[in-house]
């Protein structure tokens, strides 16, 4: 409601509104407010005779109620004709899905909040400007997704799901939440299937991400989703963190213990820092190291003799993010390993299991493979009694009741075989085996390939082995990978597309490899044994990342056992089978103790050993799939008019007037 003065209308309608309040004036000289009074003398008229000055235009005004009122309200009246504005913001859109980032890296504090607590506010701030008939959900996502408020309109019931959030130690994965949301603004139904239910019609929604970035890239397709991506967080911020820590015992020696940590800088400049060892309320050891910026630096202390129990790790720095400034690592009671061997006949592995060192760290079973087609067999592979089985040279083979591959409950390694599941099945039939493969690559990082080395180790022939899923190549050749461990269901298998040895038909056993003869390969036998054989519960505990599944075996006669969490709570612990037991709540950082009653059988640790959430620098832009979503404000900025309001209040002033008036109220 604009008028311009430039126009004969406008000129014209400015004047009428300007001499509206002059007119309203004008009419306080003019009007008589005369009554009639009977009195029984005259000395009581000369209050009424007083009234007669009102029609003097040059009598000062008296101060009047109705005048200031009527005033007031041609005052608001003429706001509301110059349309007067200001400047607001507004959520633009009909159906919105905040996605709200819990992960690890949520918790670093800037500017004396944490960065959940500024993603509450802008969530809440966005909820208050959507339009009222406006409706939206909201998912709380580390890596995995909650929704803690369908599709709804009501503003209350959408701040109350916003005070439900709560931070976790977990790693950020978008991919589950992004799934979600997906399906709700992307339905569909498969139109060769008569039996599928129908869906509703698709219904695009506006994607609000609150997130620092720090998450890898889903690979998730948005359909109707419209991204937006608030960032929170400052790119800026440094960090310090802990992304290792374990104990072990020098190669060799029986007595004497080490703890290693490696401390990494996520900043822009060297920082110093004091590195504490602690056992209880203990300081074991100390060391003051300097960390280069965007490098790390290892830590060792030297821990000679040492009784079972946690250690603990803390960096002595007040910096962005508390949860990975420390750590825990834990030395257990001795526990070997069983182990089951099953081959025709394999003298080199034999003897490299029965040493000294191997015999510390394993129970060793020798079978010939027809051990497989016994019923002994299949009560132990289905119970978890072993730790880990080996088959040399021999199949898998096949459960005589389900007709599926009775692989243990176990972690198993396969000398020239596959395992008889679809994921190592490569190009299909039998692999194919190529004379003298080149060794070109070890993955020497890996656990199972630690102080390993393959230099001047030949081998007569091997085939490629294919590499599942979440797999990892430990030895390359140029003729494709020989060496590669891939998860399965909580259990690992290792594939080795060699043998060392060969029997043919009539039971001349061929030399097909010279590793056995190598300093490295008792060495790596001792690696399988505490890695896949999970001897290394002799020697430190089980990590895991918040959020991750334990999977415990336990040779005990105890018939309840139980979980105590770092914060003290209890959980009884699950048979899965046999001694094999299963935990799933552990998103508390820390040391959890198995115990049976009040004795502790075992320790497992849950620790943040995450690059990507230790790195609280935030991102300002984020991909999804191939979609670059750059950080904007989600809020537009509009401008509100105060014409709506002005004649409202003038509307209230009119009725206030008329209630003044009718009472006759003067001042």
């Amino acid at each position: 409601m604009n008028f311009q003065l430039d126009s004969p209308l406008g000129a014209a309608l400015w004047a009428v509104a300007v001499a509206v309040p002059v007119g309203i004036v004008l009419l306080y000289f003019l009007k008589l407010r005369r009554r009639p009074v009977e009195v029984p003398s005259t000395y009581l008229w000369l209050r009424t005779v007083e009234d007669l000055h009102v029609n003097s235009l040059w009598q000062r005004l008296r101060r009047n109620l109705l005048l200031f009122l009527q005033l007031l309200a041609a005052g608001l009246v003429l706001l509301a004709l110059l349309g007067i504005s200001w400047r607001g913001t507004r959520l633009v859109g009909e159906r919105f899905v905040l996605l709200v980032d819990t992960s690890a890296s949520m918790s670093a504090r800037e500017d004396g909040q944490t960065r959940l607590e500024r993603a509450r506010q802008e969530a809440l701030a966005a909820i208050e400007q959507m339009d009222p008939d406006a409706v939206a959900m909201i998912v709380a996502f580390s890596d995995q997704a909650q929704v803690l408020q369908s599709f709804t309109d009501s503003r209350p019931a959408l701040r109350a799901a916003l005070q439900r959030l709560r931070p976790t130690a977990r790693r950020t994965r978008l991919r589950e939440a992004l799934l979600v949301a997906s399906g709700l603004a992307n339905p569909g139904r498969m139109a060769s299937d008569p039996t599928d239910v129908p869906v509703p019609d698709p219904l695009p929604a506006t994607l609000v991400l609150l997130s620092d970035g720090r998450f890898p890239v889903p690979d998730v397709p948005l359909g109707n989703l419209k991204p937006r991506f608030l960032p929170i967080g400052n790119p800026q911020t440094q960090n310090l963190a802990i992304t290792a820590f374990q104990v072990d015992r020098p190669l060799g020696q029986t007595g004497s213990w080490q703890a290693f940590a490696q401390v990494d800088n996520f900043g822009s400049q060297a920082r110093r820092v004091l590195v504490e060892l602690r056992r209880g309320d203990v300081l074991l050891d100390a060391q003051e190291v300097e960390v280069p910026a965007e490098g790390g630096t290892s830590v060792v202390f030297e821990l000679g003799q040492m009784e079972p129990g946690p250690l603990e790790l803390r960096l002595k720095i007040d910096d962005a993010l508390a949860l990975d400034n420390t750590a825990w690592a834990v030395i257990n009671p001795p526990q070997r390993a069983d182990v089951l061997l099953v081959t025709p006949g394999n003298e080199p592995l034999e003897l490299a299991l029965q040493t000294s060192l191997a015999g510390e760290l394993c129970n060793l079973m020798v079978q010939k493979p027809e051990y497989l087609q016994t019923k002994e067999y299949r009560h132990a592979a289905l119970a978890g009694t072993f730790d880990l089985v080996i088959f040399d040279r021999c199949q898998v083979p096949l459960d005589a009741e389900t007709k599926r591959p009775l692989l243990p409950l176990a972690n198993t390694w396969h000398l020239g075989s596959l395992p008889p599941l679809p994921a190592w099945s490569g190009e299909g039939g039998p692999p194919k085996l190529r004379q003298q493969p080149q060794v070109i690559d070890l993955a020497s990082e890996h656990p199972l390939m630690q102080l390993v080395d393959f230099s001047g180790v030949d081998i007569v022939e091997g085939f490629s082995v294919p590499v599942p899923s979440g797999g990892h190549v430990l030895l390359e050749a140029d003729t494709g990978p020989l060496l590669v461990v891939a998860p399965r269901e909580g259990f690992l298998d290792l594939v080795q597309g060699f043998t060392l040895i060969d029997t043919d038909p009539e039971g001349q056993t061929t030399v097909t490899t010279n590793w056995p003869i190598r300093t490295s390969f008792p060495v790596f036998i001792l690696n399988v044994l505490q890695v896949l054989g999970q001897a290394e519960q002799m020697s430190r505990a089980m990590n895991l990342l918040p959020g991750e599944p334990a999977l415990l075996r336990i040779n005990t006669t105890a018939k309840e056992l139980a979980v105590v969490a770092p914060d003290g709570k209890r959980f009884p612990l699950r048979r899965r089978s046999g001694n094999l037991f299963s935990f799933l709540q552990t998103d508390t950082p820390g040391v959890y103790r198995v115990v049976a009653g009040e004795q502790v059988v075992r320790w497992f640790t849950v620790n943040l050993f995450d690059r990507d959430e230790s790195d609280v620098r935030a991102r300002h832009e984020v991909q999804i799939r191939h979609q670059q979503v750059a950080g904007s404000a989600v809020r537009q900025p509009i401008r509100r008019p105060l014409w709506r309001w002005a004649l409202l209040v003038a509307l209230g002033v009119l009725l206030v007037e008329w209630a003044v008036f009718a009472r006759r109220v003067s001042l």
